[in-house]
């Protein structure tokens, strides 16, 4: 259960902490924009 939710593969929204749920959701968001944010990056010459 616990690694499901970890993954943000659950369609079950856990009722725990918002704020909890909120970082998942970030990470999953991070991980998939990762790459091209660092292109970008790249390209603003960070």
């Amino acid at each position: 259960m616990d690694s499901e939710l970890l993954d943000g593969r659950s369609p079950i929204i856990h009722s725990g902490n918002p704020r909890m749920l909120a970082t998942l959701a970030v990470k999953k968001a991070v991980k998939k924009v990762g790459n091209s944010r660092k292109r970008v990056e790249k390209r603003l010459g960070r």
